[in-house]
């Protein structure tokens, strides 16, 4: 991902970038921000707890998941739900990313991929407007509080008989 931005503001692509959460890797991502040459675009922010997202992303233009999720990817769907466009990596999941309908995927350790996919949302703003659009209505058709509790109850009645 660093190097994504990196490559992004070498072609003078008007950005800045937020890194939010830490743990182990937080150290190394650091040293490697100071010799691609961010620190002066890139901001690290400690983790956030999960209900301070949703404003969080209401200020953001574009939201990158940077590893696939093996579960509900939370901070990309509370991202989506903000209406900003999303970039995922890899195979996660989530059966609300559909590639270019609902966000864009991007091949991990692609430096490359990630740079272009992210240019790509940054100079077609209508593209982007789209994505997010389109996500929004995917969340509202197929993941509403009614639609969920409709599918558990359906659930239960098939485990009930």
């Amino acid at each position: 991902m660093l190097r994504s931005f990196a490559d992004l503001i070498r072609r003078k692509l008007d950005c800045v970038f937020f890194v939010v959460g830490n743990g182990r890797a937080d150290g190394q991502l650091r040293l490697s921000a100071d010799k691609l040459g961010l620190r002066g675009e890139l901001t690290f922010v400690d983790r956030q707890p999960l209900r301070l997202l949703p404003e969080m992303f209401k200020a953001a233009d574009i939201y990158v998941a940077p590893v696939p999720s093996r579960g509900i990817d939370m901070p990309s769907l509370l991202a989506m739900a903000a209406g900003i466009p999303v970039l995922a990596a890899g195979e996660g999941a989530a059966d609300f990313f559909i590639d270019g309908q609902t966000m864009l995927r991007f091949k991990q350790g692609n430096p490359a991929d990630l740079a272009g996919k992210l240019a790509s949302l940054m100079d077609d703003h209508a593209m982007a407007a789209r994505l997010a659009e389109s996500a929004l209505e995917h969340l509202r058709t197929c993941h509403s509080p009614a639609g969920v509790v409709a599918a558990l109850t359906r659930i239960y009645r098939k485990a009930a008989m």
